[in-house]
């Protein structure tokens, strides 16, 4: 991880701190019905450069984004 915007906070509701510490923390804030197509996506589109997908997030106060 290399960079984390401050709006990550605004918008996840955690931390960027937490974030540096454990990078693999975003996917379980993903909503599990999400989940599978956008990990699946990052596999397939990051690499070429074009990985453009909405999802919604389960912050940890429990409402969705």
């Amino acid at each position: 991880m290399l960079y984390i915007s401050p709006a990550y906070e605004k918008i996840w509701g955690r931390s960027c701190r937490a974030l540096y510490a454990s990078p693999r923390d975003w996917v379980e804030a993903i909503h599990p019905e999400d989940r599978q197509r956008v990990l699946e996506a990052a596999v397939a589109k990051q690499a070429r450069g074009d990985y453009d997908e909405e999802y919604r997030i389960v912050r940890p106060d429990g409402s969705t984004r």
